[in-house]
């Protein structure tokens, strides 16, 4: 029962577009503990799509979602954003 309630959860967030998948990230790093969580607008934000603090560390997330190896553009942007 477990299996199918979360193989449905992983099905919805399948659905959801790019922003609703940052949105969604920082909502689940508000759960594990992180405050002053900002989801990115998108531009100008040096490859960071979420910034948000825990134990007094600040901490950039740039969120994936992939089916297949990504390749060296996103690890790029990522090593930009730093």
């Amino acid at each position: 029962m477990l299996d199918i309630e979360l193989d449905e959860q992983l099905m919805e967030i399948d659905d959801l577009d790019g922003f609703q998948f940052e949105k969604y990230i920082g909502q689940l790093l508000k759960k594990i503990g992180f405050v002053n969580v900002i989801v990115t607008k998108g531009s100008g934000d040096f490859g960071a799509d979420v910034i948000a603090e825990k134990d007094n560390i600040k901490y950039a997330f740039q969120c994936k979602r992939f089916n297949s190896v990504i390749g060296p553009k996103p690890i790029g942007e990522v090593l930009r954003g730093m």
